[in-house]
């Protein structure tokens, strides 16, 4: 019914997805394979003022090196749409305004990697 599946990076497992039930609880896990989220990973994230409140948001990239670069310095100009995107840093770099331009940042966004 509200099952949520969301990706994370587990520090002695690597990056799983998770899937938990409509109040935050584990349900179960497995390791990603394949395409969906490889390579080193950035986020950025800062607050944006959205219907009359302050919101925090992030964006979490995976790719190489070159593409996770282009896509930060882009992510300064567009506020994610939702409150946690995760994308391809190609995939972003290439159609940013898909993913983002809700809104402005307040402030300087953070970068973490």
């Amino acid at each position: 019914m509200g099952r949520r599946v969301k990706t994370e990076v587990w520090k002695n497992v690597g990056v799983v997805r998770v899937e938990r039930d409509e109040r935050g609880r584990f349900i179960r896990w497995w390791r990603v394979t394949g395409g969906e989220v490889s390579g080193k990973m950035v986020a950025v994230y800062g607050y944006s003022f959205e219907q009359g409140r302050v919101v925090s948001k992030r964006y979490e990239f995976y790719g190489s090196g070159r593409e996770l670069q282009e896509a930060v310095v882009t992510a300064h100009y567009y506020p994610p749409r939702g409150r946690f995107v995760t994308v391809s840093a190609r995939k972003f770099a290439s159609r940013p305004w898909l993913y983002g331009g809700e809104g402005d940042w307040i402030g300087k966004p953070e970068v973490e990697s």
